[in-house]
């Protein structure tokens, strides 16, 4: 994470991928070449936001070190010369795995708008969303009992 923080300071993306958002925001995604790591940008609001709740998830993450929620390993703020302050994260990416991923979900806990429809719905590599997910999940064990636990 070092590298590509000091490479976004000095403008040289090398060692960085570019991905433009499919959503709405308008969010950049940035990979490392290695795809563990993950830049994306946030507006003000959603900094705000997550500033607010940080402490809370920090506490959250130390008490439950399995838990399905985000790794955020960096929060910044930058002042560019003609385009204002820019908000990011650095975090693990989820999909740098070395398993085959079938599907991929953007789960937001909404109905409105969430949906890739029936033309996309067969299309492997598209992200699908809420309403997309037709399926129940088993989880059993001691797995089922810390994911409740944490909710």
């Amino acid at each position: 994470p070092e590298q590509i923080l000091g490479e976004l300071l000095l403008g040289s993306m090398g060692s960085l991928s570019e991905l433009f958002s499919e959503g709405k925001s308008g969010a950049f995604f940035y990979y490392s070449n290695d795809g563990l790591y993950l830049i994306k940008t946030i507006p003000h609001r959603e900094a705000l936001s997550l500033g607010r709740m940080l402490l809370r998830y920090l506490a959250h993450v130390r008490a439950n070190p399995h838990t399905l929620l985000p790794r955020y390993y960096g929060f910044h703020r930058l002042q560019l010369p003609n385009a204002g302050k820019v908000h990011f994260v650095v975090m693990a990416n989820v999909f740098s795995t070395e398993r085959r991923i079938h599907e991929r979900y953007d789960l937001k806990g909404s109905y409105l708008g969430r949906t890739v429809g029936a033309a996309n719905a067969d299309d492997t590599d598209v992200v699908r969303k809420d309403l997309d997910l037709k399926r129940q999940f088993y989880i059993g064990g001691t797995r089922r009992d810390a994911l409740i636990e944490q909710m």
